[in-house]
């Protein structure tokens, strides 16, 4: 009830503020709290982005300030408490909410796109009581310790967890983006229309592309990134494409048309050509093993020449990979003049094999 009447007489006017209290070794809830009123609350609380930020021992209130509520404090003194003195966004005895859920509320973020997940994670961990080991919210424990017995202050334990949020928040933000920057430059290409595989492509420069189009469509065992420079992602569904295309084969007929386009040399072991990470004789092209995945440059080696390959190139070599699935070869004999021959399908080299050794017989 007190909550419910400090925020009727707060809300007919802004409140300036200059300072931020909260208790020592603030809590993820808190730091997040924090969060959302420097980066949303300014409307409500002139100031608060600029404002400096103390803990106070124990939540409790500065001699100087004693008699003081914590609204009196906000509304004489510009302090703003979060998670301490009993002030309005003060959880503790609440029941229901964490703090940062009493600012998001407040502050009218709540349904925001970009914070649901950091506010849900929040529940789960300060709420509810459900954490996990690597959970920001039980590091930002640990850290607390192990800086006290290292002798140092907090204060870079809280900058972590703010940078964690504020990454977090930022990756949240490009994934909810996605939609219209699909709508604008990507495409299903799926059975139904006729194609072997489900594939999407998309020319975008988003991090966060691959992962909602896997969200938002389901089906693709492929989905082909162009980012503006020219350089290109394949990224897969890896439970999904073990069904629809071998990777080693992808791998190396990618390799061998991107070899084919700049006029260059092929080796002739198909094995090499299907090797994990890089190939000396053709570095445009990174094959993640583990992950299937085909990058034309990654994070690490951002400096890789842009493919030669079109886009339809592209789409090739993932139809040629995945014909021996979808349309399987019915030849009893492999012959030379098959247009796929010199790209050493796995397929068609266990046949040659087979046919041999029992040639041999």
């Amino acid at each position: 009830m007190a909550n419910e009447t400090a925020k009727t007489v707060l809300s007919e006017k802004s409140k300036p503020v200059d300072l931020i209290v909260t208790h020592i070794r603030p809590h993820f809830d808190e730091v997040l709290a924090v969060y959302l009123l420097k980066s949303y609350g300014e409307k409500f609380f002139p100031g608060v982005d600029d404002a400096g930020i103390e803990t106070w021992g124990e939540g409790k209130m500065l001699k100087e300030y004693a008699g003081k509520s914590a609204d009196e404090l906000l509304q004489e003194e510009k302090i703003l408490c979060i998670g301490t003195c009993g002030g309005m966004f003060d959880e503790h005895g609440n029941g229901q909410q964490t703090c940062a859920h009493l600012v998001a509320d407040y502050l009218g973020v709540a349904e925001r796109p970009e914070l649901k997940k950091i506010l849900a994670f929040c529940q789960r961990v300060d709420h509810d009581a459900h954490s996990m080991p690597m959970d920001p919210h039980q590091l930002m424990k640990d850290m607390y310790e192990w800086k006290e017995a290292m002798g140092e202050d907090q204060q870079s334990t809280y900058d972590w967890a703010m940078d964690t949020i504020q990454a977090f928040v930022y990756g949240q933000r490009r994934f909810h983006v996605c939609p219209n920057e699909f709508a604008e430059s990507g495409k299903i290409y799926d059975k139904e229309s006729g194609w072997p595989i489900n594939l999407a492509v998309v020319r975008s420069n988003n991090y966060k592309m691959n992962k909602w189009v896997r969200h938002a469509y389901k089906t693709p065992e492929i989905v082909v990134q162009i980012k503006k420079s020219g350089h290109v992602l394949i990224f897969t569904d890896a439970k999904k494409v073990k069904k629809a295309v071998d990777m080693r084969d992808l791998s190396r007929i990618v390799r061998i048309f991107e070899l084919r386009e700049r006029h260059q040399s092929i080796p002739d072991d198909w094995k090499r050509l299907e090797s994990p990470g890089t190939i000396p004789e053709c570095p445009q092209w990174h094959f993640y093993s583990n992950g299937l995945q085909l990058f034309n440059s990654t994070q690490s080696s951002p400096d890789v020449e842009a493919t030669a390959l079109t886009l339809n190139k592209i789409k090739r070599t993932i139809v040629l990979a995945s014909s021996p699935l979808h349309d399987p070869c019915t030849a009893v004999k492999c012959y030379k003049s098959c247009q796929k021959y010199d790209l050493g399908l796995i397929a068609c080299r266990r046949k040659r094999f087979n046919l041999k050794k029992g040639g041999k017989r």
